[in-house]
């Protein structure tokens, strides 16, 4: 008769791999929780440390900006009381203590005078130049308003043209260049140079248009 194998260490077997894997997810689950209470305490050190950085920063801006008046005002005090000692032990020195100071006094003056001097004659130089410079470019422009002798002259008016004619035929007479004449005399010229005007532009165009 055959027997039947029996089951039960099979079964052992299996519950043994499941706590195996509970126990492995437990320690996995407690190390999880261990590094995160780490993270969570480093950040926690880390905000601290920052937080006494800022009261460090603040503290010592305060302290510097209350600093800074105050030293103005010392380095201001510190300035006249220096001055009024200076006076008042200048004024004890006798003339023999004063010299080498004075020597000093009449080097530097004379240094001064020197380039003051100097640049004075600088100054009149330049403006002497600048004074040749306007009268050359004044004469110059002058020179430009000359007539040029070759340039045609205007025609003078018929009256001219007449009391010329007329002073030099008064002068053959042995009369007064500056005899007054007649407006009917005037006018009655006028008309004739007009007319011989008018005949001479008519033959100009003629000539153009040949």
């Amino acid at each position: 008769m055959a027997t039947v194998a029996d089951p039960a260490p099979a079964k052992k077997s299996r519950n043994r791999r499941k706590a195996l894997e509970q126990k492995n997810k437990m320690g996995n689950k407690r190390c999880h929780t261990k590094r995160s209470d780490g993270d969570t305490s480093m950040l926690e050190k880390m905000k601290i440390e920052n937080e006494k950085e800022e009261i460090l920063r603040k503290k010592e801006e305060l302290e510097t900006r209350d600093f800074k008046p105050n030293m103005k005002e010392n380095l201001v005090s510190d300035f006249k009381e220096t001055s009024n000692i200076l006076v008042a032990k200048w004024k004890t020195l006798s003339a023999e203590d004063k010299k080498p100071y004075e020597v000093k006094y009449q080097a530097a003056k004379e240094a001064y005078l020197q380039v003051i001097t100097k640049e004075k004659r600088e100054r009149e130089a330049m403006k002497l130049l600048e004074d040749e410079q306007k009268q050359k470019t004044a004469m110059e422009l002058l020179d430009q308003k000359v007539k040029d002798p070759l340039k045609p002259k205007q025609p003078i008016s018929t009256y001219l043209i007449y009391a010329n004619e007329r002073r030099a035929a008064l002068r053959e007479d042995n009369k007064s260049g500056r005899e007054e004449l007649g407006e009917g005399e005037r006018e009655m010229y006028n008309r004739k140079v007009a007319e011989l005007m008018k005949i001479a532009k008519g033959s100009g165009s003629a000539t153009v248009a040949m």
